[in-house]
């Protein structure tokens, strides 16, 4: 079974992981990707202030750091399970970039969060899970 893991640092996100931790436990192994999202704006990172290139690369390096440290817990968790876990983190708009990945990966199923970015943000941007849920060409299951 191959598994693609969507994860924001989020308590659903680590839910959801540990859904996935228990699908791959009853079928008796499995792959796993963990897979980050970061969002930078080509103006940018993170606003409209145009940034050297050095200054983004260092933004975006320690952006990378800080999301690959926090899939650990989640790591770990399927680890236990008996997970062969990668971790990955792609820069980018979030939903484009994950369906694209997915497309790429082919995984069984695609493992999400019902939540993530908090109320006031998934009423400004739009439901990122329900984005996924309606543009994703493989299997998804969200998790509350």
């Amino acid at each position: 079974m191959k598994l693609l893991v969507l994860y924001d640092g989020s308590l659903f996100a680590l839910r959801a992981a540990e859904s996935a931790a228990k699908l791959v436990k009853a079928m008796g192994g499995g792959e796993v990707t963990l897979l980050q999202v970061v969002e930078f704006w080509e103006t940018g990172a993170w606003g409209f202030l145009t940034l050297p290139d050095e200054e983004q690369e260092k933004l975006i390096a320690q952006a990378k750091e800080k999301a690959l440290a926090d899939m650990c817990k989640a790591e770990q968790v399927l680890q236990e399970a008996g997970a062969k876990v990668e971790k990955v983190v792609l820069i980018g708009e979030v939903v484009p970039t994950i369906i694209e990945y997915a497309d790429q990966m082919q995984p069984d199923l695609i493992v999400m969060g019902s939540r993530g970015r908090g109320p006031i943000k998934q009423l400004v941007l739009g439901g990122i899970c329900h984005k996924v849920l309606q543009l994703a060409h493989q299997p998804v299951m969200v998790v509350k």
